[in-house]
């Protein structure tokens, strides 16, 4: 029994705040961890990819972080040696200690999940203005080669295989006045004059919704991007000068194609 007080003096109970504020350093760390091998990685790739490098904030974070894994969990075991040798802290700076360290841990976790949710956020915004784009590219060019090569056949497969597509102005999107414009002149090759007639026309009123939709609406999320999240997309921004002389150029080249037809019989 002479041995509880000097017991219970060499190994002090730790209090409920203390204890939950181990816990929640503990936590943290993983939770950064986690961040920093789970989520920074594949971000600085896809960072890597474009020839950028991620914001300083985010840098900053990244290497506090790193620096903290190694720092906190060295102050957490000197900590419990003190504690162990029976020469513990005195309880207010132990108090003190443990929850100043808590509520740093909690802040810096928070704020590095806020820096990548921000960098991710700006990264998807610069790829937005390119997802879905390999795909169109890749049938345009295809179109192309095989009407160079006088296979219009394939252009129709390619673009429109069962013959019945007609949504190119319903449900305008970037590649839908070129796509129509292709179409026709893959009619009109093989001779199918009322088909390619019907697609020239499409491609003009597909020309006219890029112009009064598409446009407007990739204008009006650069600026409110640009003025929200502070960031340059410029450099993402397909070229507006060519953006507004594509539909005019299908408008323009489609009516000629349309005039040099021979005229529609009467019904």
């Amino acid at each position: 029994m002479d041995n509880v007080p000097s017991e219970r003096k060499r190994f002090p109970h730790l209090q409920a705040i203390e204890i939950a504020a181990a816990a929640v350093i503990v936590l943290a760390m993983i939770v950064q961890g986690l961040f920093l091998y789970r989520l920074v990685p594949p971000l600085v790739s896809m960072y890597a990819t474009i020839g950028l490098v991620l914001s300083l904030p985010l840098r900053t974070y990244i290497g506090l972080s790193n620096q903290a894994l190694i720092a906190v969990p060295a102050l957490l075991l000197l900590w419990g040696g003190f504690h162990l040798s029976g020469r513990p802290l005195a309880p207010k700076i132990r108090r003190w200690f443990l929850v100043t360290t808590a509520g740093l841990a909690v802040s810096v976790a928070v704020l590095g999940l806020y820096f990548i949710a921000e960098d991710s956020l700006r990264q998807a915004m610069r790829l937005s203005f390119f997802v879905g784009a390999s795909a169109p590219i890749l049938e345009r060019d295809l179109s192309a080669l095989y009407l160079a090569s006088g296979e219009p056949g394939q252009v129709i497969a390619l673009i429109d295989p069962k013959g019945t597509r007609d949504d190119f102005a319903s449900r305008p999107r970037w590649s839908s006045p070129g796509q129509a414009f292709q179409l026709a002149e893959a009619y009109r090759t093989q001779g199918n004059v009322e088909a390619a007639r019907r697609l020239y026309r499409r491609s003009q009123e597909a020309a006219v919704a890029f112009d009064e939709v598409l446009t407007p609406g990739l204008l009006a999320r650069q600026v409110r991007w640009q003025s929200q999240f502070d960031v340059d997309l410029e450099l993402w921004m397909p070229d507006k000068t060519h953006v507004r002389k594509l539909p005019e150029l299908i408008r323009t080249v489609a009516q000629q194609r349309l005039d040099q037809l021979p005229p529609a019989p009467p019904r």
